[in-house]
């Protein structure tokens, strides 16, 4: 079996930084949230990251930092990933 899987995820490290924007109405697990609008946002580590990925092939990930355009704060943190079978 052949496959490639690209991704793109909220890392851990963007929930304080989401927490800023948009503050959580509460936890649902350890890195799960609810947010006012109903939304449900999961943070990802690399290590969790791999374990979902176990069995393909190769994987590789890219922690990926946005700073905001005005303030040049950091904004955004997400996992880019390609995971091939």
């Amino acid at each position: 079996m052949q496959g490639l899987l690209l991704f793109h995820v909220n890392a851990l490290e963007d929930c304080p930084l989401r927490a800023k924007r948009t503050p959580p109405v509460r936890a649902l697990a350890p890195h799960d949230i609810l947010e006012a609008d109903g939304q449900t946002m999961h943070c990802f580590s690399a290590a969790y990251l791999r374990e979902l990925l176990t069995g393909w092939g190769e994987v590789h990930l890219e922690l990926i930092e946005s700073a905001a355009h005005i303030t040049g704060e950091p904004f955004k943190c997400v996992w880019r990933g390609v995971a091939h079978a």
